[in-house]
């Protein structure tokens, strides 16, 4: 039988961010020898766009954790075909019966959460706690590579100037290939989430080889955007995306 959890009990500040305590509440699912199983609210869901039905179709969620004895756990996946909907929750594992010191702050998290390959059509996400938003795959053009060779990314950092106003990305990798080069880094701006996509180009070559090489960090400009919160989405050679969630504040 489940019970409701309020995601800001034990909390005796006022909520040390006030609108933790607008979540509402969490659902527990099962006791386990991993802890009780907990449904956790989103404070913000992102969705890039530009899929079709040859990627990897991801949504991240972020919010906060109650406090630190909840560790976070694989996020679900629900889907009903009826509506064409699909909803994502955050899970975490809570130790609170362990009767160990949990603390009285809440802890951010961000979590993503791949649905696979997603036939084309017009889709609903939903998740506890953030509003809904949907979703448009297209169809593939083929069934191989992208339109684009992307670079390999294994970090991506966003540097945020409140006086100069001004939205640095930079991306960090490793070449694979010694006649991988840069083409072009092309910025997709959606709102909550901007897209940035890592051109590279092979050059045609008899002397290429396989060989791992630390590219120099690159950096691409974000349009300025209002105080909030925000999502910067990196497209891969894997086929797997990078995220970052970042904040722009309010000007003191």
């Amino acid at each position: 039988m489940k019970k409701s959890l309020n995601i800001c009990g034990g909390i005796k500040v006022a909520c040390a961010v006030a609108y933790v305590c607008t979540l509402g509440t969490a659902s527990v699912a099962h006791a386990s020898a991993a802890g009780v199983e907990v449904d956790i609210p989103a404070r913000f869901m992102f969705i890039p766009g530009g899929f079709d039905s040859n990627d990897q179709v991801q949504v991240t969620l972020d919010g906060y954790l109650p406090n630190a004895c909840y560790k976070l756990a694989q996020p679900r996946i629900a889907f009903d075909s009826t509506t064409h909907t699909y909803t994502v929750t955050t899970v975490a594992n809570s130790f609170e019966a362990d009767n160990v010191a949990c603390g009285t702050y809440v802890v951010p998290y961000t979590v993503s959460a791949t649905l696979g390959q997603v036939p084309a059509g017009d889709y609903i996400i939903e998740t506890l706690g953030a509003q809904k938003m949907a979703l448009h795959v297209k169809e593939s053009s083929g069934v191989g590579p992208d339109d684009f060779l992307y670079a390999p990314v294994d970090h991506i950092h966003v540097r945020v100037d409140l006086t100069q106003k001004s939205i640095v990305t930079s991306i960090e990798g490793r070449f694979t290939n010694s006649c991988m080069r840069w083409k072009e880094i092309k910025i997709i701006d959606e709102g909550s989430t901007v897209i940035v996509i890592p051109i590279i180009r092979l050059e045609e070559r008899a002397d290429c080889v396989s060989r791992e090489m630390t590219y120099k960090t690159m950096e691409a400009m974000i349009p300025w955007r209002q105080p909030g919160r925000y999502m910067v989405h990196v497209r891969g050679l894997s086929g797997a995306a990078t995220n970052h969630v970042f904040d722009v504040d309010a000007v003191r």
